[in-house]
C-alpha cells in the first residue's frame, strides 16, 4: 500500500508543479506589464495557495519527499522547490 501512495502522491505533485510553472509565468507577465496591483495579488494568492497544497501532499508521503521532480527544466528535489517558491513568493509580495 506505501507504494502505491508514494506513486500517488508523486503524481498529484508533479501536476501541482505543472500549475505553479504556469502561475508563475502569469505572474511574471503581469509584473511586466502595467496590471493592477489587486489582480497581480489574486495571482500571487494562488501560488501560495498551491505551494501549501505541495506542502501537504510532501508531509503526509515520505516517498513524495525523496523523489526527484522536474520543476523549471531542471531536477530538483522537494526542498528545492519549496525554498525557491517560498523565496519567490516572499519577493513577489514586496
Amino acid at each position: 500500500m506505501g507504494f502505491f501512495n508514494a506513486m500517488s502522491s508523486i503524481s498529484k505533485i508533479n501536476e501541482l508543479l505543472k500549475e505553479v510553472e504556469y502561475q508563475l509565468k502569469i505572474v511574471g507577465d503581469m509584473k511586466g506589464n502595467s496590471v493592477s496591483s489587486f489582480r497581480v495579488q489574486q495571482e500571487i494568492d494562488g501560488l501560495i495557495s498551491l505551494y501549501n497544497q505541495i506542502g501537504s501532499v510532501l508531509e503526509n508521503s515520505s516517498g513524495a519527499r525523496t523523489a526527484v521532480y522536474t520543476f523549471l527544466g531542471r531536477k530538483c528535489r522537494s526542498w528545492e522547490i519549496l525554498s525557491f517558491l517560498n523565496e519567490t513568493i516572499r519577493e513577489l509580495k514586496q
